[in-house]
């Protein structure tokens, strides 16, 4: 989150040069996915002392669960999030409450099937195949505005 609220002001001042745009956002993803993956894998490799801090041995049994939730929250942080924050700061904001509230009827209906078959673990079963869909979709509505997925400026140099 903090990634996206620093990297914003400069989005909004350079939306209309897309060269600008398409460069900066591809290193500014890269960045954010990279930090994110590294602070999730040491989360997940590190879940049974922080469960340990934060409830004892008698929550070890949620450290499978936090690992299925950690997935979620890198799905959404490592790859939605900075786009939607983009999207929005650049007045995209019709895009983000589009796929944001389909992403909410998504979930709803998905945790309405995989809470009865999975209990605890539907929700973050929902979660991931939701912010997977919502990161999609929002890259498309990005890389269409920006076409920052060419490879045309790295081959005519």
């Amino acid at each position: 989150s903090a990634v996206g609220m620093f990297v914003s002001p400069n989005f909004i001042k350079h939306e209309n040069n897309h060269e600008w745009v398409k460069r900066n956002y591809r290193k500014v993803y890269a960045l954010n996915f990279l930090a994110v993956l590294l602070i999730s894998l040491i989360m997940c490799i590190a879940a049974k002392p922080l469960i340990f801090i934060y409830g004892g041995e008698n929550y070890y049994n949620v450290i499978p669960l936090f690992r299925v939730i950690l997935v979620s929250s890198f799905i959404n942080n490592g790859f939605r999030y900075m786009t939607a924050n983009c999207l929005a700061a650049m007045g995209k904001i019709r895009a983000n409450m589009i796929v944001s509230f389909i992403g909410l009827l998504m979930q709803v209906l998905l945790d309405l099937y995989f809470i009865p078959k999975f209990g605890a673990y539907g929700p973050a079963y929902s979660g991931i195949i939701v912010y997977i869909m919502m990161a999609i979709v929002l890259f498309v509505v990005f890389n269409k505005k920006y076409d920052v997925l060419s490879l045309k400026d790295y081959g005519e140099r």
